[in-house]
């Protein structure tokens, strides 16, 4: 099992790290803030935007990052991948600005493991996939196609609502 390369306390990257990790979390870190960079310019500009990731992920806890969502015409959406048909729940989180995304706000409050959305319990990512021989995590990546139709139409809703104003 791999180690760690970051923590709660440490996010830009735990000291000591082998050298290959090193560079993976140096990486990431130029990654987050180019990311970042382009995603203010793109807010200043007054266009519409989102950046998607894990609900759980560190990069959430980056100060930078902490700032940009404090920030004039950010927001912060939840969503849960059963909600738009899938087997499991995969809570994401999204930061948009200049973007209505109400259509795909939807999270499950799920009851002892049972999706709020279907009834049925969520599947676990975990392990591989025995058909396929794929990791879940991996199957699971891609968005559900419900999701990106709706996703897309808040993309349209904007840029209507840009041409108006």
């Amino acid at each position: 099992m791999a180690s760690p390369l970051r923590s709660d306390s440490m996010v830009p990257g735990l000291p000591d790290l082998k050298p290959h990790d090193a560079i993976k979390v140096r990486l990431g870190n130029a990654l987050a803030s180019a990311t970042m960079s382009l995603a203010d310019v793109a807010r200043l500009q007054g266009i519409p935007g989102t950046i998607e990731n894990p609900h759980t992920s560190r990069i959430w806890l980056l100060p930078s990052w902490q700032r940009f969502q404090q920030r004039r015409c950010v927001r912060t959406t939840v969503l849960d991948f059963c909600a738009f048909e899938a087997p499991w729940r995969k809570r994401t989180r999204l930061i948009s600005w200049h973007i209505d995304l109400s259509l795909i706000d939807r999270r499950c409050l799920s009851s002892r493991g049972c999706c709020s959305f279907t009834g049925a319990p969520h599947m676990k990512l975990e392990g591989v996939d025995p058909v396929t021989k794929q990791f879940w995590t991996k199957i699971a990546e891609p968005y559900p196609s419900s999701l990106c139709s709706l996703w897309a139409t808040c993309f349209c809703n904007a840029r209507a609502a840009r041409a108006i104003n």
